[in-house]
């Protein structure tokens, strides 16, 4: 801080009595002066992180219980001859119909909110329409590949399985007739 000591000396020259305290450069001002905000967006940053990769567990589990509680009839679909790429359409298609109501919600949710924001965003408009279709669009990805990253191949179930007890074998459906 050389700048500085020459800065003390001069005002010292002028006026003896003039108080010189607290000499920054320009800099070190405008870090100063943004320092609060930069921490406030980079912490709203990590949280908008974690709440997507909460949301991707949460869509992850979510599939996982649907398709485990429609394994019977998907059981039925294959073995009535659907193909492998209807049935993944089917779940991800419903998947996706409730993912993009859940993004419209969100949205409406938003703008009704963002006002609230407003001390929070600098340069941008709290509605700014580029910046809620980058989100609507990072949403609607981070729940289609939650869908279909539940949906990737694994050791498969075998299709006897995966059916009602009572269709498993033509034996027990008609040992049931017999007996009742």
């Amino acid at each position: 801080h050389a700048a500085a000591s020459a800065l003390r000396s001069a005002v010292t020259e002028i006026d003896p009595n003039q108080p010189l305290v607290n000499v920054r450069s320009m800099d070190e001002n405008i870090a100063t002066s943004v320092a609060e905000p930069r921490f406030r967006a980079w912490l709203i940053g990590i949280f908008a992180l974690l709440a997507l990769l909460l949301a991707a567990i949460g869509v992850y589990g979510v599939m996982s219980y649907s398709v485990t509680q429609r394994t019977s009839e998907i059981g039925i679909r294959v073995t009535m001859g659907a193909q492998p790429n209807d049935i993944f359409r089917t779940v991800v298609g419903e998947g996706m119909r409730f993912a993009l109501i859940g993004v419209g919600a969100g949205l409406v949710g938003a703008l009704a909110f963002s006002h609230l924001l407003h001390s929070f965003v600098f340069g941008v408009s709290t509605a700014d329409p580029t910046t809620f279709l980058i989100v609507a669009d990072a949403t609607a990805s981070e729940l289609d590949w939650g869908e279909r990253w539940d949906l990737n191949p694994r050791p498969s179930v075998p299709q006897t399985d995966a059916l009602p007890a009572e269709l498993r074998s033509p034996q027990s459906v008609f040992r049931r007739k017999s007996v009742s």
